[in-house]
Formats: structure tokens, sequence, C-alpha cells
């Protein structure tokens, strides 16, 4: 018995000590993409410092959320919330937020408003972030839906509001979540260079029937990036009335 728990306690040291990194890698990879962005627009510093700093707090707390049925994302410091989990929320959301301004050289024109309104605005924005993810929190724990489907619900039921009340955004929001499926796609074969195999070990693979890649990218994520993409992509114009224009 003392042999087999030996075993199992080299295994499970080994594992942690081979996949401990993986996130703290993603989250480092999307934030070089994030201070690229930062770097070449400064018109969109405002719009990726709106949208990454409450979204990175509740997903710092969402995480744990995933980590029920998702993955196991271990980290350096084995928390229950960590700091992986806010620069990777950061980080995305801020990649998500710009990523079409700037591949396809456009703007934003924002509406004449008053100070006191965006000041209001942007509390509401916190307040707005707090609930959603309490929406999350309260599918997954409540209604005990699994953390894909709660995720999916939530970002859907956004999408759909956002493209109702401005149509104009909604090829800004689909090209946003095309664009985020691929620089995630690109990150997570990154991370497999310095930790080979961390997506077979890491993730659960419980949301479908069977394990669904695609050249090698669970199914899981493709949903995940694409949903959060199209919503975060044009969130700020529509939460700010502005338009997106031609950058010249």
């Amino acid at each position: 018995m003392k042999n087999i728990d030996g075993k199992v306690y080299k295994s499970l040291c080994y594992f942690y000590s081979m996949y401990q990194y993986s996130y703290i890698v993603l989250s480092l990879i999307l934030g070089t993409i994030w201070l690229v962005l930062f770097f070449l627009r400064k018109d969109l510093r405002s719009k990726m410092f709106f949208m990454s700093l409450p979204l990175g707090v509740c997903g710092a707390f969402l995480e744990m959320m995933y980590r029920a049925d998702w993955w196991v994302s271990p980290t350096i410091l084995n928390l229950p919330i960590n700091p992986e989990s806010f620069l990777y929320s950061f980080f995305l959301t801020g990649i998500a937020a710009v990523l079409y301004e700037e591949l396809f050289k456009k703007r934003i024109r924002p509406r004449a408003l008053k100070k006191e309104t965006i000041e209001k605005k942007r509390v509401n924005f916190w307040i707005l972030s707090v609930c959603f993810a309490a929406g999350h929190l309260i599918l997954f724990y409540g209604f005990h839906l699994n953390s894909l489907a709660s995720t999916l619900i939530m970002f859907g039921g956004a999408l759909i509001f956002v493209w109702v009340k401005r149509s104009d955004l909604i090829i800004d929001s689909l090209a946003s979540g095309v664009l985020l499926v691929f620089v995630s796609a690109l990150a997570y074969g990154l991370v497999n260079l310095f930790t080979p195999g961390w997506i077979d070990s890491l993730w659960y693979f419980q949301f479908f029937s069977d394990k669904l890649l695609i050249l090698g990218y669970p199914l899981e994520e493709l949903l995940f990036y694409f949903f959060f993409g199209a919503v975060v992509g044009p969130f700020y114009e529509f939460w700010e009335e502005a338009k997106v224009v031609r950058k010249y």
C-alpha cells in the first residue's frame, strides 16, 4: 500500500511540475499580443483598459467555476483565486476588444457625451460586469448547468441584445469572434511547445459525448472564444454609443 501511495504521489508531483506553468505561459503569450496592440493603437488604449480591468477581475472569480468541470488549471501558487486567471482574463479581453479595429484599419468615433454621463457609464459597466459574472455562477451553482452551458447562455443573451439594439455592430462582432479563435489557437499551439500534451492532460472533456478536437483544439474552446470575442469586440462601442468607421 505504501508503494502504491508513493507511486501516486510521485505521479502527482510530476504532473504539477510539468504543467503548473502552462497557465502563466498562456497568460504571458496573450500579454505580449496585448502589449503589441497597446503600442500600435494609441487611440484604442482607453478602450483596452475600459474593457480589460473589470472583466479581468470577474474572470479571476469565474475560474473557480471552470475548474470544477472544464479544466484542471494548475497554477504556481495553487490559490482559489490566482494571478494567472486575472492576467489571462485581462489580456484576453483587451485583445478581443480591439483586434477587429487594428486588423481592418478601423477607428472609433465617439458620441459627444457630458463628462458626468461618461463617468456614470463607466461605473455602471463595473456593475454590469459583476452582474454578468453573478449570472454565470447562478446558472452553474443554482441551476446545476455545466460551465460551458452557463457561459454560452450568458454570452448568447448579451450577443442577441447587442445585435438587436445595434445591427451596425454585427460585422464587428462576428469578425471579432472569428479573429479571437485564430489568436487563441495560435497561443495554445505556442503553449504546447513549452508544455507538450497540456490539453490532453488538463482538460476534462465532459461537455460532449466524445473528446472533439479540431486540429488538436478542443471544440469547447472554439465555442468559448468565438462567443467571447463576438460579445467583447463591439461592446465598448455599444456601451459608449460610438461608431466604428474607417481609420483613413
